[in-house]
């Protein structure tokens, strides 16, 4: 059996990212190891200069959507197999960010991102990675400061890089304060049709 030290970093993340993408009952998705962009239209435009320096001032001070105006950017329209309809951000050939009801959301494709974060325990992994909103009773931990309607990561308490991203449902305070409920509406997560255009 190869050592976990033998292994490169890109064969240590996608392990990761297979241990994580997994049913409750443990089966593993092999989608969620080898993602692609099959049954999938995506409609490509570079953005011009004036376009690049416009977004940025929508997503001024939002730790995933850096980017200048010199870098190739492109607004991507992706329609999935199911017909949703998903407006993606490229940074340099890679899907960096996208955009819900004027929200700049991270894209996650199992690298570390900067931001607000809860902090679940293990028993809710496999839930949220198939979709399921973030439970107070499954966090342990909150990290940084949102209020709500603001973007949120959330974290595993065994992984480095976000597992989900989502809008908060309450401020911060009242969150840590709850006891039951749902405190994050999760809205991308490792698995999903954004996380299949990390390979496109």
């Amino acid at each position: 059996m190869l050592s976990r030290y033998r292994l490169g970093v890109g064969s240590r993340r996608r392990i990761l990212l297979h241990q994580v993408v997994q049913s409750p009952n443990g089966s593993s998705s092999p989608e969620g190891l080898h993602p692609t962009v099959k049954g999938m239209r995506l409609l490509r435009r570079p953005l011009s200069k004036k376009e690049k320096k416009l977004l940025l001032k929508k997503v001024e001070g939002l730790p995933w959507a850096r980017f200048t105006v010199d870098q190739k950017v492109e607004e991507v329209k992706v329609r999935t197999e199911t017909e949703k309809e998903y407006v993606v951000y490229f940074v340099e050939g890679k899907p960096t960010f996208w955009v819900k009801d004027d929200k700049y959301l991270p894209v996650l494709c199992g690298n570390d991102v900067e931001g607000p974060s809860v902090v679940v325990d293990k028993g809710a992994v496999p839930y949220v990675t198939r979709g399921a909103d973030v439970m107070r009773p499954g966090i342990i931990s909150f990290e940084g400061d949102f209020k709500k309607g603001d973007v949120v990561l959330v974290r595993s308490e065994n992984l480095k890089f976000p597992i989900a991203v989502g809008l908060a449902l309450y401020d911060k305070e009242e969150a840590e304060k709850m006891e039951r409920g749902k405190v994050i509406k999760n809205l991308h997560y490792l698995g999903d049709d954004l996380f299949k255009l990390c390979k496109s």
